[in-house]
């Protein structure tokens, strides 16, 4: 009777370390803004979406897949997708600021009425990423963007605040 007890135990914690293990191997990140002119009035409406997926390589280290999304008033449409990494400086717990640094390489596809272009981005920045919980976040972020097409490259500066789930 004592063997079966033991296997049993022993089984459980095999199942529950697996499962543990495979805790928070993933998240989910959204951010965006939307911007409308209010004063003078008929300016343009912009809204801005981004948003990765990542997978932990590490308890603090993740590869990133990125998308992005932009409109302004109803000509000008931008969409981008690329890769990234992200580092955290420690793995979060609940109440606690962990800051992290990250960099993506982007392909973005811009049009406006005849104009189109296609640049690639090179961004790098950090933040800090409050935990609402063990797996929840907002997080804020600053970047450095800089985008090259056609022997232009421009720099852009960019701040985002947004949500994210471990799983």
């Amino acid at each position: 009777m004592n063997k079966k007890y033991l296997l049993a135990a022993i089984l459980a914690t095999a199942i529950s370390s697996n499962a543990f293990a495979e805790e928070k191997q993933q998240e989910i990140s959204v951010s965006g803004n939307f911007t409308s002119q209010l004063d003078p009035a008929g300016g343009t409406d912009t809204l801005f979406l981004l948003g990765h997926y990542g997978r932990y390589f590490k308890p603090q280290i993740l590869g990133t897949v990125n998308v992005m999304a932009m409109q302004s008033g109803s000509s000008f449409h931008m969409f981008g997708a690329g890769v990234g990494g992200k580092y955290y400086f420690k793995v979060g717990q609940k109440g606690e600021f962990v800051p992290f640094v990250d960099a993506d390489v982007m392909v973005i596809s811009m049009k406006s009425g005849n104009f189109s272009s296609t640049p690639i981005q090179i961004a790098a920045g950090g933040g800090a990423s409050y935990f609402l919980s063990e797996t929840a976040s907002i997080d804020g972020r600053a970047s450095l963007q800089m985008q090259s097409a056609s022997g232009t490259t421009t720099t852009l500066f960019n701040l985002t605040v947004g949500l994210t789930q471990r799983f």
